[in-house]
């Protein structure tokens, strides 16, 4: 079980950064009174991008499962 969560994060660890990235701009506007409105934007507009990405890198792998693996081979 943990050789397969450590194969996610090594395959989709460009997606879960940005997913961290948003999360932690997230609590950031929590920080900050000021800028407060401008974290809690670009949170989660990143938030999404990230876990959009994550979505469509998930869906691609499955397509190359069910093509037959590698398509450049």
């Amino acid at each position: 079980m943990l050789t397969h969560v450590k194969l996610f994060i090594k395959r989709y660890k460009d997606d879960l950064f940005v997913i961290a990235a948003g999360a932690g701009m997230l609590y950031f506007a929590t920080l900050d009174r000021d800028l407060g409105w401008f974290w809690n934007t670009a949170g989660f507009v990143i938030l999404i991008w990230g876990i959009a990405t994550l979505c469509m890198n998930l869906r691609s792998g499955e397509n190359q499962k069910q093509n037959g693996g590698n398509a450049d081979a």
